[in-house]
């Protein structure tokens, strides 16, 4: 029997350009092929019935929700030569003998987070999984920033091919001057494992890609987490690549699981890698930030606090299919890489940011509206004082001659003394004024924290 041997390996990039710019964009370039194009079975759907149950499939609507969400292209043939001429050239030049694969297909999913992802489907001609672990950790192994490593400079090569000086994906970087590891996406088919040590071990080493030289334990702390989907199926998982061991004699493996795991499963695996390089991308913008209370710094907190809630809205899940099949593995892939933690690295700064923003921007008011008080206080004595001259005017005219001249000075100097207690008792109401105003909103501002909390 021919056994299936396939790995997806996933490199992320990053770009400027929103969905409906790189769609017109990527149609004329070596990417204008739709995944769907002159296929029976719309695999772009399968991530549509994760991403957003209101699609009605069939209509123009659906077009443009989900064109809205994510474009998923396909290699053409001259991209695909393009990539495994690379790959002999990278061999030849840097004498590695010890592979047998074939870049088999390159997708490329872009996203509305700015976030896209390279996807290179790699087909073995070798049944030995010790074999194939040693080839996927030389794969996975790159440098994005200045494309070394094989699988870098087959990327750097592809997309150069592609787009030319045009490129429009910047390398998505997690490490600084770093080596970093692809994710990758295995699926192993093999004769059915009597002993499950044996089992244990294949799963193991499939989902790390160690190379031969690691020693494998039963009691190493660096574990897997295993699923059992069925007796004929067999996951492990970790952050970094999820594996399937299947037993092709089985009809079910042969006819239906193995055209599901990249149809359905590689699909949950994509938006899941989504949801993580577009988190790490928010904590980068979020350490950016500074706490100055700026029209500048404000805007800018409330642009990425609207962009993660929208990622929030549109991506952001845990309930993805009534299958539990498909639930489960989708379950495991969310919590291996830790989503809700990654979640909270950034929700938490960000309403922080917001609080102390708006507890400054409180205090900035109470000052400006002290400042306001003292000033209205001095405009008001003025304004008294004018009001008591304009006063003693008029007395004088009224008082004088018809009064007589002792009564007409009386009346002046007994008005005066009323005036002049009023200027006082005006001025310390003036100023009190903005103390009690102050107090009573500030007990009205404490008692709508606490019916908020």
């Amino acid at each position: 029997m021919t056994y299936k041997n396939k790995s997806f390996i996933f490199l992320p990039y990053k770009t400027d350009k929103n969905l409906s710019e790189m769609k017109s964009f990527l149609d004329t370039s070596g990417f204008c092929k739709s995944v769907d194009e002159g296929s029976k079975s719309k695999s772009k759907r399968y991530l549509f019935n994760y991403v957003a149950d209101r699609i009605d499939y069939g209509t123009e609507t659906e077009k443009q929700i989900s064109n809205s969400i994510c474009i998923i292209r396909k290699a053409d043939e001259t991209l695909k030569k393009t990539a495994n001429d690379a790959v002999e050239k990278i061999k030849e030049k840097k004498k590695i003998d010890k592979t047998d694969f074939a870049i088999d297909d390159i997708l490329l999913f872009c996203f509305n987070t700015s976030i896209c992802i390279l996807c290179f489907k790699i087909v073995f001609d070798n049944t030995d999984y010790d074999s194939i672990t040693n080839q996927l950790y030389r794969l996975k192994t790159y440098n994005a920033g200045e494309y070394k490593g094989l699988l870098g400079k087959t990327a750097k090569a592809v997309l150069e091919k592609s787009f030319g000086e045009e490129n429009p994906f910047k390398p998505f970087t997690t490490t600084s001057d770093r080596e970093q590891r692809a994710n990758v996406f295995t699926y192993f088919e093999s004769e059915k494992f009597t002993d499950e040590k044996a089992l244990n071990k294949c799963l193991f080493r499939l989902s790390h890609c160690y190379k031969d030289e690691f020693v494998y334990s039963e009691d190493s702390g660096d574990k897997c987490r295993i699923y059992k989907n069925n007796e004929n199926c067999h996951w492990a998982i970790t952050s970094e690549c999820t594996a399937c061991v299947a037993y092709p004699e089985v009809k079910y493996v042969s006819k239906f699981f193995h055209n599901s795991f990249e149809k359905g499963y590689m699909l949950l695996f994509v938006l899941m890698l989504n949801q993580k390089y577009t988190l790490y991308r928010f904590q980068s913008e979020v350490s950016e930030r500074t706490f100055q209370n700026t029209e500048e710094e404000i805007k800018a907190i409330k642009n990425l606090q609207k962009r993660f809630y929208k990622f929030e809205k549109d991506y952001n899940f845990k309930t993805v299919s009534a299958t539990s099949q498909y639930q489960n593995i989708y379950d495991m892939l969310y919590s291996e890489n830790r989503i809700d933690m990654l979640i909270d690295d950034v929700r938490e700064p960000l309403n922080a940011l917001n609080t102390i923003l708006v507890e400054e921007s409180r205090e900035l008011n109470e000052e400006n509206e002290k400042q306001t008080t003292r000033a209205l206080a001095v405009i008001s004595l003025f304004a008294v004082f004018s009001a008591l001259i304009d006063m003693w005017g008029i007395l004088e005219k009224w008082s004088y001659p018809p009064s007589g001249e002792v009564i007409g000075v009386l009346i002046r100097y007994v008005v005066f003394t009323i005036l002049t207690v009023a200027v006082v008792l005006g001025s310390m109401i003036v100023f009190k004024r903005g103390k009690v105003f102050r107090q009573i909103r500030e007990v009205f501002r404490k008692k709508k924290d606490k019916n908020d909390n």
